[in-house]
């Protein structure tokens, strides 16, 4: 007996998705237009789009940390059978700006306190790749700029490719203007 997959509404985990059977457009071919496009893009598409599930297969796609699941992540997609040859060759450097506090009076310290955050976590995850002294420079740092801009630096120093990716980009911004 065959079983039904399920709808995934809401999810936006690309993982989990596949893990766990849910219905899925495969919307992967895109990857190599994007590729072939600017550095820089929005995707500008209504709610419940699909954007964020969109970002988390670019997540999956392009995360050096990945790249010994890339078979079983992508096995049944069109870019699985098809790579572009950049695939896993990224550090993945992924804001969610949904969670930033849209009160006008909070906003800034909360963006600034999420970002440092995702620093932080950013360093613990890809340690491998970053040495301790340079670890200790960016966490002992609280300004999150700051810390954003040495961890470019040392990207370049290292000769790692950093991919930045930001979901709910307008998310804060709509919320105070409304």
């Amino acid at each position: 007996m065959k079983t039904i997959k399920k709808i995934p509404y809401g999810e936006s985990d690309f993982i989990k998705i596949q893990n766990k059977n849910y219905y899925y457009v495969d919307k992967t071919k895109y990857i190599k237009t994007i590729e072939d496009s600017p550095s820089f893009l929005f995707l500008i598409r209504p709610r419940r789009f699909g954007k964020s599930l969109f970002l988390s297969i670019l997540e999956c796609y392009y995360d050096i940390n990945y790249k010994q699941d890339f078979e079983k992540i992508f096995k049944n997609t069109y870019i699985g059978k098809n790579p572009t040859g950049k695939q896993n060759t990224y550090l993945i450097l992924k804001f969610n700006f949904a969670v930033i506090d849209p009160k006008i009076e909070n906003t800034k310290e909360s963006f600034l306190l999420y970002g440092n955050r995702i620093i932080n976590k950013f360093v613990q995850k890809y340690n491998k790749f970053i040495t301790e002294e340079q670890k200790q420079e960016i966490q002992k740092s609280d300004v999150f700029f700051h810390k954003l801009g040495l961890l470019f630096d040392y990207g370049s120093l290292n000769n790692f490719k950093i991919y930045t990716i930001i979901d709910e980009y307008d998310n804060f911004t709509n919320s105070i203007l409304a």
